[in-house]
């Protein structure tokens, strides 16, 4: 994945959290979807995403596990912790 498609991506998660146990949680809402997995993840029928289905949209946990290609630094960069 280049950066102009991690940058389209940060542009179509509806919403971002950081959460203990579930790592970076993002939703996306249905709209989206077909861009995010066909044209920026290439997800095909071999490789399951688990996700939860939400009344706008779907919520994913572990996303940085999807992002793997990425170390921690380059995806907190563009997914910042709300450090308290």
């Amino acid at each position: 994945m280049d950066f102009k498609k991690l940058k389209l991506l940060t542009e179509l998660i509806d919403q971002y959290e950081w959460q203990m146990g579930h790592g970076l949680a993002v939703w996306i809402e249905y709209s989206n979807c077909t861009t995010v997995f066909d044209k920026i993840l290439g997800v095909d029928s071999e490789r399951e995403i688990h996700c939860v289905a939400q009344r706008t949209g779907i919520c994913i946990d572990h996303f940085e596990d999807i992002l793997s290609y990425y170390t921690n630094e380059d995806i907190e960069s563009l997914f910042p912790k709300d450090e308290d």
